[in-house]
């Protein structure tokens, strides 16, 4: 297969399902954006942190794009070398939200769009009936 599905219709919307088409929707502006409850637990990891741990986070990112992907591989040792810093950066994303934040900017080739994200969007969520995420709205504040 030399293509990935990165959307879904649901309920005549469209679901994102993937960081790609998310990434650019977020730098277009979009003023509605359906994903899914895995994307949503991963937003959440970046809108969660208060804006000192996250520009300490957003610059650690910034420092490890330079050395491309193989910065996600041999994050740990990147980590080590930026000190308390990439601590604080694996404790507050973690390997899940990592990998989100690093696939974003690969996407649209700019880390702007986590900021993007952070300061221009905000999160309603649908629920099952156990209270489970399976999906949530992105709105364009």
């Amino acid at each position: 297969m030399d293509f990935l599905i990165d959307s879904v219709r649901k309920n005549d919307m469209i679901m994102l399902i993937d960081e790609k088409p998310l990434a650019k929707a977020i730098m277009r502006g979009d003023s509605r954006i359906e994903i899914d409850g895995y994307l949503s637990s991963c937003v959440e990891k970046i809108q969660s942190p208060s804006s000192v741990v996250w520009d300490s986070v957003f610059a650690t990112l910034i420092a490890t794009a330079f050395c491309g992907f193989f910065a996600v591989l041999a994050f740990p040792v990147l980590l080590a070398l930026c000190g308390g810093v990439g601590g604080i950066v694996f404790v507050t994303l973690g390997a899940k939200g990592l990998m989100f934040a690093y696939r974003m900017a690969s996407a649209v080739k700019t880390a702007d769009v986590l900021n993007k994200l952070r300061d221009n969007y905000t999160m309603e969520y649908t629920k099952d009936e156990k209270g489970n995420t399976i999906s949530a709205t992105l709105i364009h504040k």
